[in-house]
């Protein structure tokens, strides 16, 4: 886990790769038991933000993930992220996919993000900074 402090008011605590790293069925038991303790024993957790990839959709591993955060009702957004690779109507397709998901809550805030072109980058800061002030 990497955790990095924001504006000296909160930290932002990233868990790089858990969908996306190869990992032996050991280290993924592993994994689980790390994640599980950082979730369990924080009650400080304001907003957990989901990175999704637009061009790929929701994983086994990320609808796993919304399993856990809807059944112990953590608080979460979904980031799309890469939505630059993706022409109108694949976007328009991702946007439903997304209203229609089973494992993302009714009411859960979204976001199309591009890092390439900043696409979703302001709506995600003020999310995030309205949970700081």
């Amino acid at each position: 886990m990497n955790y990095y402090l924001i504006d000296g008011k909160a930290f932002f605590v990233d868990l790089p790769g858990y969908g996306f790293a190869k990992r032996s069925k050991e280290e993924k038991v592993k994994w689980s038991e790390v994640t599980n303790a950082y979730f369990d024993s924080n009650e400080a957790i304001k907003l957990i933000v989901q990175l999704v990839d637009s061009k790929v959709g929701i994983t086994p591993d990320d609808a796993t993930m919304f399993e856990y955060m809807n059944y112990y009702n953590l608080p979460y957004a979904v980031v799309f992220t890469k939505c630059d690779k993706l022409n109108k109507t694949q976007l328009n397709e991702c946007r439903e996919k997304i209203k229609s998901s089973p494992f993302i809550k009714e009411g859960t805030e979204f976001i199309m993000y591009s890092s390439l072109k900043n696409t979703g980058r302001e709506e995600l800061m003020r999310i995030i900074l309205k949970l700081i002030d």
